[in-house]
């Protein structure tokens, strides 16, 4: 029995250890594969038909019911509408705590579809990166941008004014001065060549190239010269322009102010961080029914007085900047005069970037 087992190996023609390795492997115990990745369940993918979605879910927020895997999302320009946007889920959420329909309208305001020109070619990416401060790159990824952001091959001023939201509700002259410094051509419409220019300056001019744009949009009249009205002007619209944009980024300080406050707790509500240092009223009205903007807010009379202050700080301001600007005291500011003011005050061009690079 004994030689009958050495022989074993032998007869299959296999070593002896080999054969030991054939037994050990009976007695291991089974390997488990670890899963590394959340599995969404009850999801499949729209475009692949896997089920259920294992790793990253991604879902369209302007489709009712559009889901994709990570294979898939790569690929997603080619198949989807370009305008819509995907949520990256990476924690399964429970199906029915998932709104019905979609989550937001299409936020792009444009018309892809309308558009005629489809790609840029060689000259036209060159003579974009010897006229912008962007590269080949940069030019194509911003023409991605623009099919999204265009109507029948440009930009006009409804679709302009619906990238800027609500700061665009009130008629505004530094508003409009910036979209007439984006269309260069005075037709309406900013083509994608006004587009990378605009941008370029914006983002990544220097104090020079925006000097020259700041000069052309105080000069109302378009006659060469800046007048002490047309500063008068530009600093009301920038002041009010301001003052908007101020109040967005205090309505972003109170929610976080409240989310971080704890009603449960016995404080007093002038505990609350944005409370804090202000008389609370105590004739039996809940201080929450109000925001803390809504406050604040003073009667029509103070806001009479108000605002005849902020006329007055507006004349003061625009006679100031004009004497300092107005060299040669001859009642208007040429080009020269304004490069020497930008010089002693570089803030005499910040209206030029009120609204960040508005795309």
């Amino acid at each position: 029995m004994d030689n009958y087992r050495l022989n074993v190996p032998l007869l299959f023609g296999l070593s002896s250890v080999a054969v030991l390795e054939f037994f050990r492997r009976d007695k291991r115990a089974p390997v488990k594969k670890t899963q590394k990745n959340f599995v969404h369940r009850g999801t499949s993918c729209n475009i692949c038909e896997v089920s259920p979605i294992i790793g990253a879910r991604y879902r369209c927020i302007n489709c009712i019911s559009f889901d994709i895997c990570s294979k898939c999302e790569e690929k997603i320009s080619e198949i989807h509408d370009n305008k819509h946007l995907f949520l990256k889920i990476k924690v399964p959420i429970p199906a029915q705590a998932i709104p019905p329909g979609p989550m937001s309208a299409v936020l792009y305001p444009g018309s892809s579809e309308a558009s005629t020109k489809t790609f840029l070619n060689d000259n036209e990416i060159i003579g974009l990166c010897k006229n912008t401060n962007f590269n080949e790159d940069e030019i194509k990824l911003l023409f991605e941008q623009f099919k999204l952001l265009q109507k029948n091959d440009g930009i006009d001023k409804e679709i302009y004014l619906k990238c800027l939201g609500h700061l665009a509700v009130q008629k505004n002259l530094i508003i409009d001065r910036i979209f007439d410094f984006f269309d260069q051509g005075q037709d309406g419409v900013i083509d994608f060549f006004e587009f990378v220019c605009g941008l370029s300056v914006l983002c990544k001019g220097s104090i020079k190239e925006k000097t020259k744009y700041a000069f052309r949009g105080y000069d109302l009249d378009n006659d060469g010269f800046v007048t002490k009205q047309d500063l008068h002007k530009m600093f009301k619209a920038f002041f009010y322009l301001s003052k908007e944009v101020i109040k967005d980024a205090l309505k972003v300080v109170e929610q976080e102010a409240l989310s971080k406050f704890d009603e449960r707790t016995s404080k007093p509500v002038s505990s609350a961080p944005f409370f804090s240092g202000m008389e609370i009223s105590s004739n039996g009205e809940d201080p929450f029914k109000k925001t803390p903007l809504e406050s604040m807010e003073v009667n029509n009379d103070m806001g009479t007085i108000m605002e005849s202050m902020y006329q007055d700080a507006i004349d003061h301001m625009a006679d100031k900047a004009f004497e300092l600007a107005d060299d040669d005291k001859d009642g208007k500011i040429s080009f020269e005069d304004f490069e020497r003011w930008v010089k002693k005050d570089p803030a005499s061009i910040q209206w030029l970037d009120a609204l960040g690079s508005v795309f």
